[in-house]
Order: structure tokens, then sequence, then C-alpha cells
């Protein structure tokens, strides 16, 4: 039996402490998203609620992405349960909903190609933490970070978490608890930061590119 069969923090509590305002801008252009978003609507995939390595902190309608996206997701979940096969498992959090639009109170999280992630405990419970806390693992945190790094299925665009000691992330305002992926769209390569819609720019100014 799991920390989660036992406890039941996984969803009740871990939920109600991971909901926060993912209000970064990620940078996509008009052009992008209509380039990405053209047509996609109804290819989008839920990852299902629970599977190898992870289970979904938040309902299921707020779990829909690009197919590519959800598989990468799967991906990193079953090669953390390879290194974890006691858990603690990944908690994934929102993604988007079924053919995307706006998911409040995130400003990102449209187009199916971001998730939130849950920090890893350095025990098996599966808890709500912030980077600050006695039970987060920095080490097992990096692990997962770098899965989503290094997955062969989708390129990374960005990932947001504050802990100043983890590598490959950028800071960003109320990302203390969990980290934020932010996955190239298929086909559509890195590209700059770019700020075409002026109302985008103040809510960007609120995240400072860690160095």
């Amino acid at each position: 039996m799991t920390a989660f069969q036992q406890t039941g923090h996984f969803q009740s509590h871990r939920s109600h402490s991971h909901k926060c305002s993912c209000m970064a801008d990620i940078g996509f252009t008009a052009e992008e998203i209509e380039q990405f978003t053209w047509g996609m609507r109804g290819l989008y995939q839920q990852l299902p609620p629970a599977g190898p390595g992870y289970e979904c902190y938040e309902p299921a309608k707020n779990c829909y992405g690009l197919p590519e996206v959800i598989q990468a997701i799967q991906y990193v979940c079953t090669e953390w349960h390879k290194l974890y096969p006691n858990g603690p498992r990944v908690g994934i959090g929102d993604i988007s909903y079924q053919g995307g639009g706006y998911m409040p109170p995130h400003q990102s999280h449209q187009h199916g190609l971001d998730v939130d992630v849950a920090l890893v405990a350095s025990n098996h419970e599966e808890i709500p933490l912030t980077y600050y806390d006695a039970k987060y693992s920095r080490q097992r945190t990096q692990q997962l970070i770098d899965l989503f790094q290094n997955n062969p299925i989708l390129g990374i665009r960005v990932i947001f978490f504050n802990d100043p000691d983890v590598h490959g992330v950028e800071y960003c305002a109320g990302h203390d608890n969990h980290f934020h992926v932010s996955f190239l769209s298929p086909g559509v390569s890195a590209a700059p930061y770019s700020f075409d819609t002026p109302d985008l720019v103040s809510v960007y100014k609120k995240c400072q590119i860690k160095s």
C-alpha cells in the first residue's frame, strides 16, 4: 500500500496546496499559436488519472494535452518508476482542458503544451511541499527535472521553478511549490521569448531569468 492509499494526501491536500496562478507568459507569438493549434483541437488526449510512476492530483478535465505531450509525460514517469518503484510517484497537475482554451487562474495551460509537476519528498510520502520544506528532496526533484529535459519525445521550451540550487530552470513568481514544464510544440523550433501583446509584458516582468 502506497503513502497515498494510506493517507489520501496526494489529491485531497496536494491538489489544494499546489493550485496557484501560473501567470508567466511563455513567449508564443501569434504566428506560432496559429501554426500549431490550427486543426488540432480534436487531437488532444487525456492523461489517464494514474499510471506507472505517477498520479494526477487535479481533476481529469484539467489533464488534456497534445498527444506528444502526453507521451512525453508518460515516458518521464515510466523512467521515474524504474528509479523509484516503491515511490513516491510523480504528482501531475494541470495540463489543459480538452481542446485547450483559458484555464483560470493560469496565464498559460491553454494549448496542451504545459504541465505542472509536484515537488518530490525525500521519503516515500506524497505530500504538498515547497522547496524550503524539510522533507523536500532537491536531489530527487533535480532528477525528475532532468528526465523532462532529456526526454526523447518532445523538446522543452522552459521549466519554471524557484529553487536557486536546481539547474535547468528559470525563476518565476508562484513556483515555490511545484515546477512548470512548457514543451515546444511539435514541429516548432526553439525561439526567444517575444511579447507581442503589451499587457503580457507586465505579467512576465514578475519572472526573472535565473542566472
